[in-house]
């Protein structure tokens, strides 16, 4: 018997490139930080990931799940 792949997608939608993002950290809540990316979506992300500089206003990039302080 003979077996043939077939490719298989969850939906319809293109899967996005992993491209650097720019985000904004809006609070600090205990050991998570909340992040509003430029395009206005809200991330949560567990402050043992990010910079030490850390703080609410700071401007973060993230490229490859490596999170930087970056000066605009």
């Amino acid at each position: 018997m003979e077996m043939t792949l077939v490719p298989f997608s969850f939906g319809k939608e293109k899967k996005k490139k992993m491209e650097p993002t720019y985000y904004t950290v809006q609070k600090l809540d205990g050991d998570y930080a909340i992040l509003i990316s430029d395009d206005g979506v809200e991330n949560r992300v567990a402050r043992a990931l990010l910079p030490e500089e850390t703080d609410e206003g700071v401007r973060l990039l993230c490229e490859f799940f490596n999170y930087t302080v970056v000066n605009d």
